[in-house]
């Protein structure tokens, strides 16, 4: 499903191209290519081994002693096939004019690789057609896939998902409070402590479509950026590797250059180390805006007593080495990878200070998803008017999964072959063989693990879209809600990719629909920009699923939030609940209030039993697996006992942590 969005995305992107249309050759913005010795030794091996392969007369090929003559050659030409200039993105090799004979001297001519590569020896047309995409795909600035290998590395572990995490487990109106975390910077602690607003409501929020939101390049007020559109990144275009100082001040000019708030930004990929300022530490410690992997051990240390003593009590394993998505105020003193509108976003808004920088990846950027994006959306409007739910689920899906195909890891999927039984012995031999399985006398289906690769796939634009949608998540938090409410009367208590619901302690005398209403600190704000988040036209769909909107998912009396994506929240006063337990077949596994409070109060851990249809000995079998259904385990931050959970913070230990 993946793979067909994915495609109709694309589609859509290059409506508008002509095989036969005409586009000017783009302009390469690397250094001018030179050819070296070592270059043309090599390339002159290379033609001699494939003139050999294919039988063809080689006694005429170009020799190592020809150098001079081909690098005058090449810097004074273009590419004989597209005519673009030979730079270091675009280097030049030889095609024969008379495919039937060899690389002789007289049978040459210079053109680029790409060139090379999709018309030599091939069909006409089909030559034509890539050459003319990869002309209309750079004018466009669309994305073109990864060529270079630590560019891929960098990118390909900088990939995070969505964020989903608790902050405080038990919120029930009318009996808990609003609680807010505090750090004193002389103490070097953080103390929980809570205030005397008494909890009326839970309100959870969800944004309508994020990711496909986030790649559409709407236009929006609160995106301070790129002039107020924030564009989808295109191909590569350059890289400042931090070696030195002076390409250290050169990286930081790019990342802090004023055109960042201008059409003429330039998005980027940057790895840095930093930190929240220390002054600044306690306007964000409540939901700490820096959302990266961090890599921990389950000990008692780090975790804190309570959890890893409830982990020790139901047998569950500890002093592991664990890596999750959670909420940091600093880089943990690692260097992690960032994209331009989420470093700008914590350089302006978050006071985040960069330590050190070691590269910036440089991308052009485009807007041409915002086609697909606003059709689709208006389908599944429509579809709705029309009470036609499959379709709108159809359109909904599409949008969804759009993005994913990019960033599948699908350029190092495992090889399957069927070979005898020699070949397979063989195989098995080898550092690349994973398994094996007999399906008949003397035939196998064989596993391995390709050793080298290439990335088949634009991987930085599941990387952009990923790391916008937590720019757009934590804008609306920051420049949204924390302006317009009273934040000493609200507190995040559970969030999921899209999804954040709070605690709201708001005017007791009205009933749990009163959403944000009573925390309003400045109406005059909200009234004006409360429409470029929230549906503010009743009745009116398009208005409800406006592209970067939200909307209020679900409101309730308590919530129970044990752990990310395990969580109840009473929806009425008739405590007609809704559970969600990740992982947990809730038609054949009952979950219920009580087992979520016993596994609070006493600790207690529920198993439970799903079903699923699984292969065993070639033959399809109704699987019974029993598993641990209500855990209570969240090592994404530092449980105290009276179940606020803390972010870790670099430099402190569980015991710096406490309640008040």
């Amino acid at each position: 499903m993946a793979a067909c969005s994915n495609a109709i995305k694309y589609a859509k992107a290059y409506e508008d191209f002509d095989i036969n249309g005409v586009y000017p050759n783009f302009e390469d913005q690397s250094q001018k290519f030179y050819l070296t010795e070592n270059y043309w030794q090599s390339k002159v091996r290379g033609y001699e081994s494939q003139d050999k392969h294919q039988k063809r007369d080689t006694t005429n090929n170009v020799q190592d002693q020809d150098f001079g003559y081909f690098k005058q050659l090449f810097k004074v030409s273009n590419c004989s096939i597209c005519g673009c200039k030979f730079t270091v993105n675009n280097k030049p090799t030889l095609d024969r004019i008379d495919n039937l004979k060899g690389h002789s001297k007289d049978n040459v001519q210079p053109c680029c690789l790409y060139c090379n590569c999709f018309c030599s020896n091939k069909d006409k047309n089909i030559g034509k057609l890539f050459i003319q995409l990869r002309k209309y795909c750079k004018i466009r600035c669309l994305p073109t896939n990864l060529t270079d290998i630590d560019v891929y590395h960098l990118i390909r572990s900088g990939i995070t998902g969505g964020l989903s995490n608790v902050m405080h487990r038990v919120n029930r109106a009318g009996i808990d409070f609003i609680k807010r975390l505090y750090y004193n910077k002389e103490a070097k602690k953080v103390t929980v402590v809570t205030t005397d607003h008494r909890i009326t409501h839970v309100v959870g929020v969800d944004f309508n479509s994020l990711y496909p939101s986030v790649m559409s390049s709407e236009t929006h007020k609160f995106i301070k950026y790129t002039n107020g559109k924030m564009y989808m990144c295109g191909s590569q275009t350059g890289k400042v590797m931090g070696d030195n100082d002076h390409s250290k001040q050169t990286i930081l000019r790019i990342i802090n250059s004023n055109k960042r708030f201008t059409v003429d930004g330039q998005l980027f990929v940057a790895e840095v180390k930093g930190h929240i300022d220390e002054n600044y530490l306690n306007d964000y410690i409540n939901f700490p805006p820096i959302l990266r992997n961090y890599e921990f051990v389950t000990d008692e240390k780090t975790i804190g007593s309570y959890m890893y003593n409830h982990m020790k009590d139901n047998k569950i394993k500890t002093d592991q080495k664990q890596r999750k998505l959670t909420n940091l105020s600093s880089t943990m003193g690692e260097y992690m990878t960032f994209s331009s509108y989420y470093l700008w976003f914590l350089i302006d808004d978050c006071h985040f200070i960069i330590d050190d920088v070691r590269q910036l990846v440089l991308f052009n950027k485009h807007d041409q998803f915002n086609s697909f994006i606003k059709e689709f959306t208006k389908n599944r409007i429509e579809a709705k008017l029309d009470e036609n739910k499959g379709q709108e689920q159809f359109f909904k899906i599409v949008m969804n999964s759009s993005y994913g195909s990019d960033g599948m890891n699908t350029e190092k999927y495992h090889k399957v072959k069927i070979m005898n039984r020699k070949q397979t012995e063989r195989a098995i031999k080898s550092n690349a063989f994973m398994d094996e399985q007999k399906i008949s006398e003397d035939s196998y289906i064989v596993q391995m693990n390709p050793q080298h690769c290439s990335c088949k796939t634009p991987l930085q634009v599941a990387f952009f879209v990923l790391d916008n949608a937590k720019y757009w998540y934590l804008n609306f938090i920051y420049n949204f809600m924390y302006k317009c409410f009273d934040i000493n009367r609200i507190h995040f208590i559970e969030g999921d990719t899209d999804s954040a619901y709070w605690g709201i302690s708001g005017n007791p005398n009205e009933d749990f629909t009163q959403q944000f209403n009573a925390v309003i600190k400045d109406r005059d704000f909200y009234n004006e920009n409360a429409k470029y988040f929230f549906p503010t036209i009743r009745g009116n769909v398009y208005d409800e699923k406006k592209i970067l909107g939200l909307a209020i998912e679900r409101q309730g009396t308590a919530m129970y939030a044990l752990a990310p994506k395990n969580y109840m929240i009473e929806t009425n006063y008739c405590a007609n609940s809704k559970i969600k337990s990740k992982g947990v077949n809730q038609k054949t596994n009952k979950i219920t209030k009580a087992q979520i409070i016993d596994c609070i109060e006493e600790g207690k851990i529920t198993k439970c039993t799903n079903m699923r249809l699984g292969q065993k000995n070639h033959k399809m079998s109704q699987l019974s697996i029993e598993k641990n259904g209500i855990t209570g385990i969240h090592t994404k931050a530092i449980v105290l006992e009276n179940q606020s959970c803390c972010p870790y913070i670099f430099g402190l230990t569980a015991k710096d942590y406490s309640y008040a």
